[in-house]
């Protein structure tokens, strides 16, 4: 795995409020991650399920740039890859988090990583 792509995901990992990063192939398959408590199948099945989520969403309503999913414990964020719609990153975040804030620091990140 990449070493720039480590620290890219790590940086994403370190905003506050962000518990865990995955990047993630369009066939629902996990390249990378980054986080604080998710086991190797604990990112198999976050990265197959949001992988599922994404594609309804993009049949449902075509080119996107993230969707962001809520509840009381938790934020999910997926985000498109700006070069390369074969990829996204999946974010899950405390329930409380800045999404300003994380919207500001993940456009230089998504950048990166494509």
């Amino acid at each position: 795995m990449n070493d720039q792509l480590n620290d890219t995901l790590q940086d994403i990992k370190m905003i506050t409020g962000v518990e865990n990063v995955v990047l993630v192939q369009r066939d629902g398959l996990p390249v990378a991650s980054a986080g604080v408590w998710f086991s190797k199948d604990e990112v198999f099945a976050v990265a197959s399920s949001t992988c599922a989520i994404f594609g309804v969403a993009r049949l449902i309503h075509g080119n996107f740039n993230y969707l962001l999913m809520e509840s009381d414990t938790s934020k999910v964020f997926l985000a498109s890859l700006p070069n390369d719609a074969n990829y996204f990153l999946t974010i899950t975040t405390a329930p409380r988090v800045n999404l300003a804030a994380l919207f500001i620091e993940m456009r230089a990140n998504l950048s990166q990583i494509s």
